[in-house]
């Protein structure tokens, strides 16, 4: 089976942005920017119209999480960006998986630092703030996965 063009593009952004995100907790513009502007050419230049209204709704479900700042504009710019080479559906899986994973990291970590297990629960419930985490470190590179996987 040979990889297509949009799996490798995807894979080169997502370790790019994963990068980024771990090092510094930010997500270049020039990248997301670039990749929104590529897809969006992509798309329509293949007739991939699915893969334009999965951005759209991509772009939804992260600019309602953007706005209650439970994740950052780079995240929220970058997932839509993906959409559009990968499909909606391996995003969104990407976007599940990797805050299920940073959600138990962030209760952890609090219960660690706290001592109480009652912190872990508290965090779990968004009772109190978990912490910034680099969304983009696993969301990335999950949806790549996912979209390899046949999702």
């Amino acid at each position: 089976m040979a990889v297509e063009f949009p799996i490798i593009l995807s894979s080169f952004v997502a370790l790019v942005a994963a990068y980024n995100d771990a090092r510094n907790m930010l997500i270049p513009n020039w990248l997301t920017i670039t990749t929104i502007a590529a897809g969006l050419i992509f798309a329509l230049w293949t007739g991939s119209y699915e893969n334009l209204t999965g951005a759209l709704l991509v772009f939804g479900v992260m600019l309602y999480f953007w706005s209650r700042g439970w994740i950052g504009g780079g995240d929220a710019k970058l997932a839509p960006g993906l959409a559009l080479f990968l499909g909606a559906i391996p995003v969104l899986y990407g976007i599940a998986l990797a805050s299920a994973v940073f959600a138990l990291w962030s209760a952890t970590k609090a219960w660690r630092n706290s001592g109480r297990f009652v912190t872990f629960l508290m965090v779990l419930l968004g009772k109190i703030p978990g912490g910034a985490v680099p969304l983009a470190v696993l969301m990335g590179p999950m949806a790549v996965g996912f979209k390899l996987l046949g999702f």
